[in-house]
């Protein structure tokens, strides 16, 4: 072959050599490509590609720290790569107290599902702090009182659970109800029990009792049934946070009794909203221990259930009440002199109403020489002249010619909370009226609310409101306005 031919052949041969190396790093740098895609979407769970498919569709969802993610469900079954660890995945290798706290977060019945993963989750529900069982939350409520009884039979012993929450929307059988409440009661460490029902069950006050509880609150259909210990009797000597939705008694004094009974109660939050039947709360509360005090109290329809509400509560510290005034607080204004001095309350909250008056208002800014935060829900209210000088309803005028001190100068509050406003030339008078005499002021908050169905002069409208209210006189040099 002559020099010429092969000068033509060898370059040949080597750009095909050449465009077969390429082809070949090219090849090479796509599945090295689609090595690492796979790394880097490696579930870290471990295989559980044997998990039997669950007959009510069951999903788990277990997500932690961004560590994982198994789903599990009737139609497909999503199976996780092994890592580089051996045969263990990197969840199951955490302890076993983390992995019980992480199940502590789900529903029970979903922290029970788990144990199907593998032979490392099988007895990891015994390492719950924490119990919600619900039978809203599952698909067939059937099978709710045979999970119950099993799990309480398990955990029955536990030295860890300290929160018990029971939700039934569904009817079973009150006994069966009740056992689970004693159990629960009977649990060495419980700290926390909250039981709800849009049905009616009793709870038997016999074995109403517990050395360990600090939070309890109890929701519509229980109720408590029997008698419980007569006054001074104590069955929840630790607990400091007792709340009470509609909740019946079934008569005066066993409401009274279950207060006494809790000697260290220092929260209690009342809600008796307006259900068409009359009110079970006494309109009493007497505790020495109570520093906290919520109530929401609305039954229009049975005006006697304001006729009688007192308040007995020495240590208070916080007052929030959403309710009608009883119609002789209005004599009261008028014959009593003075009345009980609040020297440890420190916040107020109250909500106006358009058909009713502030006379209550002064008469407790007047018996409350340390309060620091006054809160107050909606500016409208009766024009009357029983509503003292904490308003607008008297004119200034006659106000001068009483020559009795503003209360409101008087007041010691720092902040001062407004929602609800409006901007009329109403509300803004009534701020007006109280940037001019409360000398303590360093903080107020208006949250405004501006009509929506005008969208395009809904932003004008906020800045006129807001601007309106900056420019407000304050006798407080240090008061400072912010809106929400």
């Amino acid at each position: 072959m002559d020099n010429f031919a092969r000068r033509k052949i060898i370059p040949l041969v080597e750009r095909k050599r050449l465009i077969a190396d390429q082809k070949k790093r090219k090849r090479i740098g796509e599945i090295n490509k689609k090595v690492n895609l796979e790394k880097k979407n490696r579930c870290v769970l471990g295989s559980i590609s044997d998990i039997p498919r669950h007959p009510n569709r069951l999903s788990i969802l277990i997500n932690f720290c961004g560590i994982g993610l198994v789903e599990l469900n009737k139609k497909k079954r999503i199976c996780a790569h092994r890592v580089g660890m051996g045969s263990r995945d990197l969840i199951s290798s955490l302890p076993d107290e983390v992995l019980g706290k992480i199940l502590s977060f789900l529903p029970t019945h979903i922290a029970a599902s788990t144990s199907v993963l593998s032979k490392r989750w099988r007895n990891l529900l015994a390492l719950v702090d924490k119990l919600d069982l619900s039978d809203a939350s599952v698909g067939c409520p059937l099978g709710f009182p045979e999970f119950v009884d099993k799990t309480l039979a398990l955990l029955k012993n536990s030295s860890l659970i300290k929160t018990f929450h029971l939700n039934c929307e569904h009817r079973h059988e009150d006994s069966r109800v009740d056992g689970w409440i004693h159990t629960a009661l009977e649990l060495r460490f419980l700290e926390e029990l909250r039981l709800e029902t849009v049905g009616m069950y009793s709870i038997e006050t016999e074995f109403f009792t517990s050395n360990t509880l600090v939070d309890l609150t109890i929701c519509d259909g229980f109720y408590p049934d029997g008698r419980l210990p007569p006054a001074g009797g104590v069955f929840f000597p630790a607990l400091k946070r007792l709340s009470l939705f509609s909740v019946a008694f079934a008569d005066c004094a066993m409401y009274d009794d279950l207060v006494l009974g809790c000697p260290v109660l220092e929260e209690l939050f009342l809600h008796y909203p307006d259900d068409n039947n009359p009110p079970a709360w006494t309109g009493d509360v007497s505790s020495s221990s109570i520093e906290r005090l919520t109530i929401i109290h609305h039954y229009p329809d049975y005006r006697e259930a304001y006729e009688f509400v007192s308040f007995a509560t020495p240590s208070l510290l916080y007052l929030d009440y959403s309710g009608y005034v009883a119609d002789q607080y209005d004599v009261f204004h008028f014959y009593c002199k003075s009345m009980p001095v609040f020297h440890n309350l420190l916040t107020l909250s109250f909500e106006s109403d358009k058909e009713k008056g502030w006379q209550v208002v002064p008469l407790l800014l007047n018996s409350s020489p340390n309060l620091e935060t006054l809160v107050i829900k909606g500016l409208v209210h009766k024009v009357t002249n029983r509503c003292g000088d904490a308003c607008i309803c008297i004119p200034k005028k006659k106000k001068k010619e009483e020559g009795v001190p503003c209360c409101l100068s008087t007041c010691r509050v720092k902040m001062l909370t407004i929602s609800g406003y409006l901007g009329t030339c109403r509300e803004r008078k009534q701020i007006s009226h109280f940037l001019g005499n409360m000398k303590c002021l360093e903080t107020v908050k208006v949250g405004v609310e501006v009509d929506n169905q005008q969208e395009n002069h809904v932003h004008k409208r906020y800045m006129g409101i807001i601007n309106a209210l900056i420019k407000l006189p304050r006798v407080s040099p240090n008061c400072q306005i912010q809106f929400f």
